[in-house]
């Protein structure tokens, strides 16, 4: 049996507030700052510099994946109860979880077995803290997290994590938002086994400092400025 392709759209609230302080669950969006560092860095022509930006284009991914949580005007979209993925659970009830199904026309016909969770996305009302899961829904273990990001928002202070547990690496993003300025920590491995492998800054001009580590994560093995 074939089905039209349906897509999910789950908001949580991760931060209990009266109801006279809350507003409706339909208007919750899922909100991350992108990173957009100065004209002089981006446009650079630095080797290390590109290395950089990267990163930063790694950490962007999480802005077009936030928008996979808006629900698309006139898409027709229906409320329904929380739906329970056989691949990870839904830590919400429909007293705090806003459940949408639509169709996507452009998908075409598509038969469905089970459901599989895709993303899985928490982030608080004020927007200071939030993660976001990324399964290999079409692997092996659908329920194994391919890609993890955090952060957290303090003011104009942005710090996103991001992981690749298929390439067993993360990084750090510091950034302010204001001044454009910031910091990047790359790391070979994960958990306590992980050891520091490249360290980027940059002013809000854009300049900045590059450094590289050995297989130690303490040894410096280059250095420079752009």
């Amino acid at each position: 049996m074939k089905i039209s392709k349906l897509l999910i759209l789950s908001v949580f609230l991760a931060l209990a507030c009266s109801k006279s302080e809350s507003p409706a669950l339909e208007k919750t969006q899922l909100n991350v700052t992108p990173v957009t560092p100065p004209s002089a860095m981006s446009s650079s022509q630095d080797t290390h510099a590109q290395e950089a930006n990267d990163y930063i284009l790694q950490a962007n991914v999480i802005t077009t994946m936030s928008a996979l949580f808006a629900v698309p005007a006139g898409s027709g979209a229906t409320k329904s109860s929380p739906i329970t993925a056989t691949n990870g659970r839904i830590a919400a009830s429909s007293s705090t979880t806003v459940t949408y199904v639509w169709s996507d026309p452009s998908a075409g016909s598509i038969g469905y077995h089970t459901w599989l969770k895709w993303i899985d996305a928490v982030q608080k009302k004020d927007g200071s803290t939030g993660t976001m899961k990324i399964f290999d829904f079409n692997g092996s273990n659908p329920s194994y997290v391919a890609a993890l990001y955090q952060w957290t928002k303090t003011g104009d202070q942005l710090t996103l994590t991001y992981t690749d547990n298929f390439a067993g690496d993360y990084f750090v993003l510091n950034y302010n938002i204001s001044t454009k300025a910031g910091s990047i920590n790359a790391y070979t491995g994960t958990g306590t086994s992980a050891l520091l492998a490249a360290n980027y800054t940059w002013d809000n001009t854009g300049h900045g400092t590059w450094k590289l580590y050995g297989s130690d994560g303490k040894t410096v093995t280059g250095s420079g400025t752009w």
